[in-house]
């Protein structure tokens, strides 16, 4: 993608790389690189980064989120691009992972 304008998006961050692979077997070898990622054009890129930062805040806080909460958050952060909602559930549960 380099040179293209476009950027690569994880539709479920990297920084739920360990939660995946507490609760789902499938994922104990996942590396970052292996996680789905689609390229979107940076303004679109940067909604959806924020809309999980608002929803599942960075910190120091000590907070370890569930496979639940990054699940339920996925459906609500693509709930309004069909493609994309497909595209990380069809990858969860290809892992294991229930769709509520």
């Amino acid at each position: 993608m380099q040179g293209s304008g476009l950027e690569s998006h994880h539709l479920i961050e990297k920084r739920f790389l360990d939660v995946l692979k507490k609760y789902l077997p499938e994922c104990e070898k996942l590396t970052e690189g292996q996680m789905l990622a689609t390229p979107l054009n940076p303004q679109a890129h940067s909604v959806f980064t924020e809309a999980w930062r608002t929803a599942l805040p960075y910190g120091d806080s000590g907070q370890v989120y569930t496979l639940t909460e990054v699940v339920d958050i996925a459906q609500k952060v693509y709930a309004d691009n069909p493609v994309l909602l497909k595209a990380v559930n069809d990858w969860l549960i290809s892992l294991g992972a229930t769709i509520p």
